[in-house]
């Protein structure tokens, strides 16, 4: 007997765009800039969710939802990484960073697996929500 553990309001196309606003977040990992001469931050996790929201935001009310969450999720943790960026030591900015981009990772894992069960989900530390 298989349970069901999803939520039927939403197609099996749906919640995977919906949840890869979220994964590609992950991009971030990996994708880094310079924006100093020893500085670096992360831009995957803008990118990322930016294209898929773009290009599928129109195909669902749910996944266009997600997007902007993610996004703005996204775009609050890169103002915190470029305030990080300018502490005056860079021991303490460095780890400062690698540790929020570690944290950014976590959350966006954790939206989306509920984003692929049809739940919604609200990120914390975003201290606005513009994108409405």
């Amino acid at each position: 007997m298989k349970i069901e553990n999803r939520n039927p309001d939403h197609s099996e196309s749906e919640l995977t765009w919906a949840s890869l606003c979220h994964f590609s977040a992950l991009m971030g990992l990996v994708w880094w800039a310079p924006i100093f001469f020893s500085h670096w931050i992360p831009v995957g996790h803008l990118i990322g969710p930016f294209v898929v929201w773009i290009i599928k935001k129109g195909s669902s009310p749910y996944v266009n939802a997600n997007g902007k969450e993610a996004l703005q999720f996204q775009l609050a943790i890169t103002l915190y990484a470029l305030i990080l960026s300018v502490l005056p030591f860079e021991f303490l900015s460095t780890y400062s960073v690698t540790g929020l981009v570690v944290l950014s990772g976590f959350f966006a894992v954790k939206a989306g697996v509920h984003v692929s069960k049809g739940k919604h989900y609200r990120y914390p530390l975003v201290p606005w929500r513009f994108l409405q």
